[in-house]
């Protein structure tokens, strides 16, 4: 480290970054369990913020959470002692560039709430303060949802576990530009934190946050299992043991307009879908999964009817391009099908996709094992094709997508390169 600045939890300094000290260093004393937000603010560069530990381990980074290229870090420190803070620069802190200039830097004290389970509770976010915090407290195997809704701002949620460090995030996991952490089961008892900002980390206004702990019930591929919607807005969550490259449909069954959700063993969004089964109700067809573990299947009320649903998982073999040319066929409701090619080792192939009728807007990824080959896009073509060489014998899992969103087939063939 250089040279080292005390700074007062409450306290706005100013300071310059030079060709010689490229980066400048403020120290502080937090207790365990205080929440500080730090805010970096240069007009001169795009700023990057460090927060350090005594023994300068990394506890947190941030590049534009601040918007306009300024930095914030809001954190939960995980124990009583003396913390450092780095006021850097992007291209200084990547090994890229060193950039100079003038700065601000803010330290602040964060106000944390508490919230429980089954609360809903009514904020907002000002100048002053453009991130809330709320703490609670949970026990090793809760199972819980973390929603953000604003009509303010494009929000953004993250978790942070009883040592303060990042469990989760989400932007737009709800729709509609709202947050959705969750269903996510807690690791450890002990108390967690929430914070609850603006994607932009500058926009204000009035928000509402719902902590909510639920009940997760799970199945299998090949299996049928009944629920029920209890409560206007309420969601029902089943999960399922998965492995990479095991291709899957899934569908509701329900009187009620159901919404399904595929979400991965991170918890983030793959796929959803309303009406791509019979009648209103929602159907997943022919996804290829993309990692092994536990995914999640979440079903909602797509107008907030309460009712029983049932749901049923199945394996599905792809279409393979060895036996022949293969019609993929689209709707503004079902965008992504996949096919698939078992492949010799060093064979080079071309691929193409053709309307048809009229034109379409495939994009195209080729993968082996989970791992992506080849990729590419077209917008508004009647014919598409890609050039590749595969590196190992397999299969390969050819995933496309149309984003024309209207009714719309593809004819997908193959062929050695050079014919």
């Amino acid at each position: 480290l250089g040279e080292v600045t005390p700074i007062e939890i409450g306290q706005a300094v100013s300071g310059e970054l030079t060709d010689a000290a490229p980066a400048a260093f403020f120290s502080f004393t937090g207790t365990a369990g205080q929440s500080v937000s730090i805010i970096h603010v240069s007009e001169d560069f795009d700023s990057y913020l460090v927060l350090l530990d005594s023994e300068e381990n990394v506890l947190a980074t941030n590049d534009d959470g601040a918007g306009d290229l300024d930095s914030l870090i809001t954190f939960t420190l995980p124990s009583d002692g003396t913390y450092i803070i780095r006021a850097d620069s992007y291209g200084n802190y990547n090994g890229v560039m060193v950039s100079t200039g003038a700065f601000t830097l803010t330290l602040n004290a964060v106000e944390r709430d508490v919230i429980e389970y089954g609360q809903v509770i009514d904020g907002e976010l000002t100048a002053s303060m453009p991130a809330a915090t709320f703490v609670f407290t949970g026990s090793a195997g809760d199972s819980i949802t973390i929603r953000q809704e604003s009509n303010a701002f494009d929000s953004y949620l993250t978790l942070n576990d009883p040592d303060g460090f990042e469990l989760a995030y989400n932007d737009d996991g709800a729709g509609n530009l709202n947050s959705l952490i969750g269903p996510l089961t807690l690791p450890v008892t002990g108390e967690y934190t929430i914070t609850a900002t603006s994607l932009s980390r500058s926009d204000v206004g009035a928000f509402t946050l719902t902590l909510s702990r639920v009940q997760i019930q799970p199945a299998a591929i090949g299996e049928t299992v009944t629920g029920s919607i209890d409560s206007a807005g309420a969601q029902a969550f089943v999960s399922f043991e998965g492995a990479i490259g095991d291709v899957i449909s899934v569908s509701v069954d329900s009187e009620i307009d159901t919404i399904l959700t595929l979400n991965d063993p991170n918890n983030y969004f793959l796929i959803s879908d309303e009406d791509g089964g019979s009648g209103v109700n929602p159907e997943i067809s022919g996804y290829v999964l993309g990692q092994t573990g536990t995914y999640t299947l979440v079903i909602g009320s797509a107008v907030g009817d309460v009712g029983e649903f049932s749901l049923k998982i199945t394996r599905e073999a792809l279409p393979s391009l060895n036996e022949g040319e293969q019609v993929l066929s689209f709707t503004s409701a079902t965008t992504t099908r996949s096919v698939s090619y078992t492949a010799e080792a060093g064979e080079s192939v071309v691929v193409t996709f053709t309307a048809r009728s009229g034109v379409a807007s495939p994009s195209v990824d080729i993968a082996q094992a989970g791992m992506s080959l080849a990729y590419g896009s077209a917008s508004s073509v009647s014919s598409f094709s890609m050039a590749f060489t595969v590196p190992e014998s397999g299969d390969l899992v050819l995933s496309v997508s149309e984003y024309s969103y209207t009714d719309a087939s593809l004819i997908v063939s193959i062929a050695p390169a050079g014919e």
